[in-house]
């Protein structure tokens, strides 16, 4: 893949993907420095397919986000349950493949 970095005005960090694999979609992952809050987007919506969209560095915000759904309490449920893994970022090829199955 190929990204551009950009800087914007208001202190976001902007990686925007080029590829041909999305087509004509605009994605990218933002990261706000002095908050430490990472957030994905994809045609301007709130969206990752693989775990939250929103979520910051000290694990104060987790945000589940699907086209601009939010999809966090249901996700929130599964995890409390165990049929997804209660840390999101241990988890495995199984979990990611529930995620999308059960949302995207």
């Amino acid at each position: 893949m190929k990204y551009i970095t950009s800087i914007k005005d208001n202190g976001y960090l902007s990686y925007e993907i080029v590829d041909s694999s999305f087509s004509d979609d605009e994605c990218c992952i933002c990261y706000h420095k002095e908050s430490g809050v990472t957030q994905y987007s994809k045609n301007h919506k709130r969206h990752r397919v693989d775990g939250p969209a929103i979520f910051s560095d000290d694990d104060d915000l987790c945000l589940f986000f699907i086209e601009d759904h939010n999809i966090t309490a249901e996700v929130t449920r599964l995890m409390q349950k165990g049929i997804l893994g209660s840390d999101w970022r241990k988890w495995n090829k199984k979990d990611i493949l529930y995620f999308k199955m059960k949302f995207v």
